[in-house]
């Protein structure tokens, strides 16, 4: 059996039974936590993001929730197993109503979803501690790293993107990325022909406007 599926620990996955829905939660959530538009605070030192359930539901049916309580069942199970910290606050103004549910993540997390190799070495990727809250895995430039493993998380990044690009953007979206990504593409290389261009557009641009497009947000 191989170490790792998608970044993942498969012994870790068989072991508390984390299936495909899960992994996607748990990836959309680490790069949902890194958006630069999320509301954070800070309880017991540490800092949380806030996630709202139903506009995750309103904003993201293709991931295949139904209701509120599904959604909140998966996040009860995550932070049993030690992958999120959770704090719920109830806000002490009066003219604020409602409970608002924050979110960590933990260390564990990047302990059984890295790169192999560097499953252990938090200084290995800019992820922990990335102040620009980057979407996009970044490696650092460190003596004795093989070329290999920067190959590698280069790949791992482009299935995240993919991933992204499939399950949420709608139709129009998916279209101005690949759009802006072929003019791009005919920009640097004006005198390829146009077939060529295409194919270079999805196969290399496209990850490049949706990581620029992320790290705007």
């Amino acid at each position: 059996m191989e170490e790792r599926y998608l970044k993942f620990d498969q012994k870790y996955l068989l072991k508390h039974r984390l299936d495909g829905e899960d992994r996607e939660l748990l990836q959309f959530l680490m790069l949902f936590s890194r958006n630069k538009k999320v509301v954070k605070r800070e309880f017991r030192e540490k800092e949380f993001f806030w996630f709202d359930y139903k506009k995750f539901l309103e904003n993201f049916p293709a991931i295949g929730f139904t209701s509120e309580e599904t959604l909140r069942r998966r996040f009860e199970k995550f932070r049993e197993i030690g992958l999120i910290d959770r704090e719920i606050h109830r806000p002490i103004e009066k003219n604020i109503k409602g409970t608002y549910i924050f979110f960590r993540i933990l260390d564990d997390f990047y302990k059984i979803y890295s790169s192999e190799k560097w499953g252990d070495n938090k200084d290995s990727l800019n992820i922990n501690n990335n102040k620009n809250n980057n979407l996009i895995l970044t490696p650092y430039t460190k003596s004795g790293m093989g070329d290999k493993y920067i190959v590698e998380l280069e790949r791992e990044n482009k299935i995240i993107l993919n991933l992204y690009y499939e399950k949420f953007l709608n139709e129009d979206e998916k279209r101005a990325v690949d759009e802006t990504a072929l003019k791009r593409a005919r920009y640097d290389m004006p005198d390829v022909m146009d077939n060529v261009i295409f194919t270079i557009s999805r196969t290399k641009y496209r990850y490049l406007v949706l990581k620029d497009s992320i790290q705007l947000l």
